[in-house]
């Protein structure tokens, strides 16, 4: 039995406003980026910031959309996927990216009033 499994979670500030756009079959798309901290340096702090792209779609885009703010910490959980492409002078790129299953405002000072931690989630 070998399956893959990947969920991933990352905690971490919205680096910019989350943009809601409607793709051409209607489905609504937010896109944000999170910057978050790691720890494998060996520099004088020990750590450095990575960021990610992150889509969040339909019921979880509104409320992406509605709800989180440029600098808000958040936590995310969804599924790492690899873009490939080839650029104009032929050389071949990639970049990741993070498909959320689940976006919850870790930010309690910055948590909009009246949002509880249940956030819509997606199958």
């Amino acid at each position: 039995m070998n399956k893959n499994f990947n969920i991933q979670q990352l905690q971490g500030r919205l680096v910019r406003e989350p943009e809601l756009k409607s793709t051409a079959t209607g489905k609504l798309v937010a896109t944000f980026d999170l910057a978050y901290n790691g720890r494998h340096r060996t520099d004088a702090t020990g750590s450095f910031a990575s960021f990610i792209k992150v889509e969040a779609w339909e019921q979880l885009a509104e409320y992406v959309a509605r709800h989180c703010r440029k600098g808000m910490e958040v936590i995310v959980k969804g599924d790492l996927v690899q873009q490939r492409w080839l650029a104009p002078d032929g050389s071949r790129r990639s970049s990741f990216k993070i498909i959320a299953r689940a976006v919850e405002i870790s930010d309690l000072k910055n948590r909009p009033e009246g949002i509880l931690t249940e956030e819509p989630r997606v199958a």
